[in-house]
């Protein structure tokens, strides 16, 4: 399937929507999870589509298998939670005539919502911050640990684990390097890929992490 920027994005009855701007990857399967539709007849901003609403794709023409009413509460996309990652970078078999590609890339507190039909932006964080006593549906995430990127490269370690008041859920990691000039990146655990006793290995490449912007680490 080649989703092809600007193609016209149509609903299940025909009625235009407006046109692909990009597409959301989860970052352990690398695979679509989201399209993000630009604002055009029906949107007035540009939106989130889960890739389940996609019906079938003709050429240019995408058309999906829910109304323009049971399209209109869907999220909007905020450019500002979402880094750019391209495949072609990585993996010669990229198939490079899809539209541009991002990670979601959310802020720390920012809330874990769901879209309609039980759709999630992301799934609830499965990993806590490392203590005494840990229910069995979590994983471990301790500071002090090393951080190794899918290309196999030790990047740094676990500075610090932010996680959210209600359910002390680990959202985020700050990575931190250096001996007395200290480097940090904000990493949410969405991009965790497993945990093992002392490392955290994610599912980003190298040259990926470090065009992260730089976090200011809170004490």
């Amino acid at each position: 399937m080649k989703l092809t920027r600007n193609a016209e994005v149509f609903s299940s009855m025909g009625e235009k929507i407006g046109t692909l701007e990009r597409v959301v990857l989860d970052p352990q399967t690398m695979e679509v999870s989201f399209l993000v539709i630009k604002e055009g007849v029906l949107f007035t901003a540009d939106r989130l589509v889960p890739i389940q609403y996609l019906d079938r794709q003709e050429g240019s023409r995408i058309t999906l298998n829910k109304t323009a009413e049971e399209l209109a509460d869907l999220p909007p996309y905020d450019e500002s939670a979402y880094v750019g990652y391209d495949r072609r970078e990585y993996a010669e078999e990229a198939d490079i005539e899809s539209a541009d590609e991002v990670f979601w890339y959310p802020p720390i507190h920012t809330t874990w919502w769901t879209i309609g039909g039980g759709v999630l932006v992301s799934p609830k964080p499965r990993f806590v911050k490392k203590v005494d006593t840990l229910p069995e549906d979590v994983v471990a995430l301790d500071e002090g640990a090393k951080v190794v990127t899918s290309d196999g490269n030790e990047i740094g370690a676990v500075e610090q684990v932010i996680v959210e008041p209600e359910e002390q859920r680990a959202t985020h990691i700050v990575v931190g390097r250096g001996l007395i000039v200290k480097e940090y990146k904000l990493l949410p655990t969405s991009w965790i890929r497993n945990v093992t006793e002392e490392k955290v290995h994610l599912s980003i490449h190298t040259d990926f992490f470090e065009r992260l912007p730089e976090h200011e680490i809170a004490r």
